[in-house]
């Protein structure tokens, strides 16, 4: 028989064996143990359950970017973000590295998986701040139903992996369940690429344009270009769909410059039916700027069409601002007139310290954190520090994404004073812009 001492010196060890010391989940011995009750239990009771392969987007780069103390910093709060989202009967464990595992027990059908996969996405996403740095954590989620997907674990983990590797194609930030018809899934692949080169052969991309509303005066203040894809069967497709598949074939250029020629056209079109000019902001990729003929082309667009240099603003993200190449690409640019924003701020691996030696005109503070600002007293303290860093290095600023009035009046009360998002309009055909902008100066 164990003595107390005895007992009292194992659980240290039993922690050690089957937890992860950074984590404080299940790591892989005790994973494995789990998944061998669990396969004999379900099948025994005639049981389905589910195993969710969960890998994070771009974990390398927080490593690469910030060092490894940062990294362990990093998972060690994704771990607990996950533990919040799992029942007591379910299972989570590490895996590996920046991959862990959920093992859903018992489940009805898919849309038991589904609410939980959703779950998980919503928490990981949430902005993180560890030391001075702002991040926002995506994941690629796979899942695999057992029996459905395999019988014994090997095939449960290589479905669920290749399903997570599928998400990650999809455009990241998502999940896909296994499908054995991995045929059917390359066949949909090849139609949609054949659709899309048609779309740039036929010219069938157009701009819808989202106001941009001043809450001091409560009129327009510029508009953000958007792309849609005029699909012969679908109709109207937003960019979701289709610009993961323009990256993966190397046409964010071409796309990229027609953007840029469209948006300078419909300025001077708008001018010319009596329209004040207003500031257009053009999204382009962060390879786009790897293009030596960019500037050329900005220069030439700019000059056809006479539209003033600072009515035109250029949209990037948090990474292409982190590329030494691309910030000399922003400086001559910047050279010429053109207005730099950094779009979607805060869902990057932002260093708020290293904004001061950007060549940047303003900040776009993206949607996730207008979410919940309302309810999460952290992401209101985050907001402020932003807005009021912005200020101080006397940036212009844009909330993305406000819904309500309530929203509203909360980021103007922490002193964002430039909004965008359903609250005041959705985006528009650019046709019906004129009469949207005469519309708001009457209106106030």
């Amino acid at each position: 028989m164990m003595t107390t001492h005895e007992k009292t010196n194992e659980q240290p060890t039993h922690a050690l064996s089957y937890y992860d010391n950074l984590t404080g989940l299940a790591h892989k011995r005790y994973y494995h143990e789990r998944m061998s009750c669990l396969l004999k239990t379900a099948a025994r009771r005639n049981e389905q359950f589910a195993f969710l392969f969960i890998d994070l987007d771009d974990f390398k780069d927080v490593n690469d970017r910030y060092g490894t103390q940062l990294g362990d910093q990093f998972l060690h709060a994704i771990a607990q973000r996950l533990k919040l989202v799992v029942r007591e009967v379910d299972f989570i464990a590490r895996l590996e590295g920046d991959q862990f595992c959920i093992i859903l027990d018992n489940i009805t059908d898919d849309h038991d998986v589904i609410k939980v996969i959703n779950r998980c996405l919503q928490k990981i996403k949430k902005p993180l701040t560890i030391e001075t740095h702002l991040l926002t954590p995506t994941a690629s989620i796979g899942a695999a139903i057992y029996p459905r997907d395999g019988i014994n674990e090997s095939d449960l983990i290589s479905a669920a992996d290749f399903a997570m590797h599928q998400a990650k194609q999809a455009g990241k930030q998502g999940y896909v369940f296994y499908s054995k018809n991995k045929s059917n899934l390359a066949t949909l692949r090849r139609e949609k690429e054949y659709l899309l080169r048609e779309a740039f052969k036929q010219n069938q991309f157009v701009l819808y344009y989202q106001p941009q509303l001043s809450m001091t005066n409560r009129q327009v203040v510029g508009v953000e270009s958007l792309v849609r894809w005029q699909h012969p069967t679908l109709g109207i497709v937003a960019p979701d769909y289709f610009l993961d598949l323009v990256e993966q074939l190397e046409l964010q250029t071409q796309l990229g410059n027609w953007a840029i020629k469209t948006a300078c056209e419909q300025l001077a079109n708008w001018h010319r039916s009596g329209l004040a000019f207003i500031p257009v902001a053009v999204n382009l990729s962060p390879s786009h700027f790897q293009d030596h003929l960019l500037i050329q082309t900005v220069k030439d667009t700019l000059q056809k069409t006479g539209i003033p240099a600072e009515f035109l603003e250029l949209e990037v993200t948090e990474s292409a601002m982190q590329t030494k190449g691309h910030i000399d690409v922003f400086k001559q640019l910047r050279k010429i007139g053109l207005k730099i924003a950094i779009d979607d701020f805060g869902t990057g691996f932002s260093c708020l310290a290293s904004l001061k030696q950007l060549p940047l005109d303003c900040l776009k503070i993206d949607k996730i954190f207008i979410d919940d600002m309302l309810s999460n007293s952290h992401t209101a303290l985050l907001l402020g520090t932003i807005i009021g860093l912005a200020h101080a290095l006397d940036y212009s600023l844009v909330a993305e994404g406000v819904e309500t009035e309530e929203q509203a009046l909360k980021l103007q009360h922490l002193g964002c004073d430039i909004i965008q998002g359903y609250f005041f309009s959705k985006p528009l055909p650019a046709d019906d812009i004129p009469s949207f902008i005469k519309k708001t100066l009457v209106d106030n």
